[in-house]
């Protein structure tokens, strides 16, 4: 299955999209980044699932990223985020399966 990157889903743009005179940019860009680096190292970690539980379906980024999809279609077309709340709710998509890693 093809998964469409995460920051195409409305929940990310509502959150993280750019504005025009933007007075909150620079804390808007450092919550995206703060994203994108947790994502990273926790691709690292939700990547060796696998290896210790094969039996499982699939729970590395593209599960999380999936998420995003999901909780848009969720919480439907009008229903907006603050940037703080884009990473709470990101965060947790990265984190809720890390448990199952053996080296957590």
């Amino acid at each position: 299955m093809k998964v469409r990157p995460y920051d195409r889903s409305t929940l990310w743009r509502s959150a993280f999209a750019e504005r025009a005179d933007d007075p909150d940019k620079r804390d808007r860009e450092a919550l995206a980044e703060a994203y994108r680096q947790l994502r990273e190292r926790a691709g690292v970690l939700v990547g060796e699932i696998h290896a210790v539980l094969p039996h499982l379906t699939v729970h590395d980024l593209t599960h999380a990223d999936s998420l995003w999809d999901v909780a848009s279609e969720l919480c439907g077309p009008s229903f907006s985020l603050n940037p703080l709340e884009g990473f709470v709710l990101g965060a947790s998509f990265l984190l809720h399966d890390a448990g199952m890693a053996l080296a957590a």
